[in-house]
């Protein structure tokens, strides 16, 4: 009795394990087309962002190039170019507040010069 027991639970375990393998092939197959759609979806939007990051760093360059030009401009009524006076009398230990208050501009765009010319400088 013991043994037919026994056997039985074993056939039964190894019936339950060869049902769940038969089941997971079966839905990994039905499933199968839905997951190649999805993951053609998910290349296409891969690429879509992609595409995306290039537009924005051209654009990004693009921005740099012009501010840089527009910041190496000389004004004509100080001889210089701006950029080179704002980092002149900071280098000379004045803040960037009353540099943004004697040159007419914005705190944002005195710091931005500071910063463009340590980037050129290269630190």
């Amino acid at each position: 009795m013991a043994l037919s027991a026994a056997v039985y639970l074993w056939l039964r375990r190894r019936y339950r394990r060869r049902s769940f393998a038969a089941e997971l092939a079966r839905q990994m197959e039905e499933n199968a087309p839905d997951r190649d759609v999805r993951l053609a979806n998910l290349e296409a939007r891969a690429e879509n962002i992609l595409a995306l990051l290039y537009e924005v760093r051209d654009r990004l360059t693009w921005l740099e190039n012009q501010m840089s030009a527009l910041l190496s401009r000389t004004t004509p009524e100080r001889g210089g170019g701006l950029q080179e006076e704002v980092c002149r009398a900071f280098d000379q230990g004045r803040p960037v507040t009353e540099l943004a208050r004697q040159f007419g501009r914005g705190k944002g765009e005195i710091e931005l010069m500071l910063n463009l010319r340590r980037l050129k400088e290269g630190g």
